[in-house]
């Protein structure tokens, strides 16, 4: 499948659109990588602007979120 789709269907190998602003997706709800534009949040799989509360750039490079610890 080309970049922002996923493989819904194996057998036969029907692409599915990936949530919006993902560029890599292992099913329709949860991301693995996102565009350029966003950062991947750890809790939810989502690609969002920033990263939410709760949450810290843990990668700037790869633009991924981390989970902060409990009490921060």
């Amino acid at each position: 499948c080309p970049i922002g789709e996923f493989i819904a269907n194996e057998t036969t190998k029907l692409c599915g659109k990936c949530i919006a602003n993902c560029e890599k997706c292992s099913n329709e709800t949860q991301c693995e990588k996102c565009n350029s534009n966003s950062f991947l949040t750890f809790t939810h799989k989502l690609c969002e602007s920033s990263c939410p509360a709760g949450e810290y750039v843990a990668n700037q490079t790869e633009k991924k979120c981390g989970k902060c610890l409990v009490n921060c």
